[in-house]
């Protein structure tokens, strides 16, 4: 282990480890292109300008890596920079060996080298472990909300009847969100600029600047299909708008909820907002809808308007670099916000 060396690898040389992250990954050099352009996307595209991949080098020869996103963030209207770190490999043969932790170390140092005032994190159990012993601080944990587009599928190990019931509650669901909603009309369109940032301005809680650059880089996440859904009133007046992800090639059949702006939200326009999702999802032949928050208000209404909501099972993480990791416990956290939607 003495000849593994920790370095920053350029934007210009991540195509170059296509070999090593394929043999980390046990899989094709091709079948990993998808991540590669995740990856410079999400650390070296992103409008506040900044991002690094680390790489742990034995000779010339990449054995683990992980990198990081800056995002701006805005808290009493100020704004403040911090890192969000994403796609952490290391190859079998090399784990257990504190390359991670070395990895991490050299990431907080370049995320203080540009301005960041915390880096944050979103572990499986095992790093989890990791984290802590590094400084972390546990944020909070999101909160996932799911519900079938057939509500029959719940029922399905109870036989026919069970079946049959759920199914007719299910009904009984939708029917009742089509008729709270009714005062608002939900459809698939691109709202003006001007008209989207309004709205946005309406967000009162700590939130990741989600401006007009930040929105056009994040819809453009590569191999990845975005809808977009607005809820306007009587008046036609923008009242919600949201992304919506197209169910992927990996076969999962959930349409994702993310980025949903409804300020002061009301029962009402949620349940519009969710009637436009649902049948969206349908048309696009999904099997789930799916949403993850921090919000706990607007958790608890998406909760009564019959999503299933399950605490996630590890927590959001954060150290401070330049200033109080404690901000960051009220962020507004969405699933749009991290690179799992």
């Amino acid at each position: 282990m003495s000849n593994i060396r920790i370095a920053l690898v350029p934007r210009a040389e991540l195509w170059s480890h296509r070999q090593a992250l394929a043999d980390t990954r046990a899989r094709s050099v091709a079948e990993c292109d998808s991540e590669l352009r995740f990856m410079d996307w999400w650390y070296f595209q992103g409008p506040a300008r900044g991002g690094a991949y680390a790489g742990a080098f034995d000779g010339n020869r990449l054995v683990a890596g992980v990198g990081y996103g800056i995002h701006d963030f805005v808290f009493d209207g100020r704004t403040v920079r911090a890192s969000i770190l994403s796609n952490a490999i290391t190859h079998p043969s090399y784990r257990g060996k504190g390359l991670f932790s070395k990895l991490i170390l050299a990431l907080i140092e370049a995320s203080r080298q540009e301005g960041a005032e915390a880096v944050l994190g979103w572990p499986n159990p095992t790093a989890l472990k990791i984290y802590k012993r590094l400084g972390f601080t546990e944020l909070f944990r999101p909160i996932q909300l799911i519900r079938p587009i057939a509500w029959s599928s719940i029922g399905l190990p109870f036989g026919q009847l069970g079946t049959l019931a759920t199914n007719a509650l299910g009904n009984l669901i939708d029917r009742s969100l089509e008729r709270s909603g009714k005062d608002y009309v939900a459809r698939l369109e691109t709202p003006p600029d001007d008209e989207l940032m309004e709205l946005m301005s309406g967000a009162a809680r700590p939130h990741i600047d989600r401006n007009g650059d930040y929105l056009s880089w994040r819809l453009a996440n590569p191999d990845t299909s975005y809808l977009q859904l607005t809820v306007r009133d009587g008046a036609k007046t923008l009242r919600a708008w949201g992304a919506l992800r197209r169910p992927g090639p990996e076969g999962s059949g959930r349409v994702r909820i993310g980025c949903l702006v409804c300020p002061n939200p009301s029962r009402k326009a949620l349940a519009a907002f969710l009637s436009g999702c649902l049948r969206q999802a349908r048309h696009l032949g999904a099997t789930e809808l799916g949403w993850m928050g921090r919000y706990s208000y607007l958790c608890t209404l998406f909760g009564s308007l019959g999503l299933l909501m399950k605490p996630t099972v590890t927590p959001l993480v954060g150290v401070g670099v330049r200033g109080a990791i404690s901000r960051f416990v009220s962020w507004d956290y969405q699933e749009m916000d991290s690179d799992v939607f």
